[in-house]
C-alpha cells in the first residue's frame, strides 16, 4: 500500500490523538468511554507514523499532494 497521508494530515492526527490520550489521561473519560478515544488514538498514531490510511484507501483519497502522489 503506498503513503496517502501528507504532513499536515499526519500532524493534525498526532496532535488530536494527544488531545484524546489527555482526556483519558485526567480521568474525563471512563470505561467504555475510555476505551473508544484510547482505540482511535491509537489508530491515528500509527497512521500518522506509517503515512498510509486504510479509509482514504478505500474511499480513494489522498492528502498528498498532486505531484507527491503521482511520482510514487
Amino acid at each position: 500500500m503506498t503513503a496517502n497521508l501528507g504532513t499536515a494530515d499526519r500532524m493534525l492526527r498526532l496532535v488530536v490523538a494527544s488531545t484524546m490520550f489527555w482526556i483519558v489521561a485526567l480521568g474525563l473519560a471512563k470505561g467504555l468511554w475510555a476505551f473508544l478515544p484510547m482505540s482511535i488514538a491509537t489508530m491515528m498514531v500509527v497512521t500518522s507514523h506509517d503515512g498510509r490510511c486504510p479509509v482514504y484507501r478505500v474511499l480513494g483519497w489522498s492528502s498528498l499532494g498532486v505531484a507527491k502522489h503521482h511520482a510514487r
